[in-house]
């Protein structure tokens, strides 16, 4: 639905706008709010693990790469 992807979009932006405001606990919310099903999963999973990274949150980093490679290069659901 054109709504949710407008709404997944939204939550990316508002996320890269926090995160350059240097609100990172808001970026990770925002983040966050981009659908389990979503065509922009993988971008949100990636720019997750980025926060988590500088942030120095080795574990959920570690969570969020993993989301990023089980989504394939292209978001779509990839098994190995």
């Amino acid at each position: 639905m054109i709504e949710e992807e407008l709404r997944d979009l939204a939550a990316l932006s508002s996320g890269r706008l926090l995160y350059e405001k240097g609100d990172l606990d808001g970026a990770d919310e925002a983040y966050g709010r981009v659908g389990a099903n979503s065509i922009h999963l993988r971008d949100s999973c990636y720019e997750r693990a980025f926060l988590a990274i500088e942030r120095k949150r080795r574990r959920s980093a570690l969570e969020h790469l993993s989301c990023v490679m089980d989504l394939g290069a292209k978001g779509d659901r990839y098994i190995d």
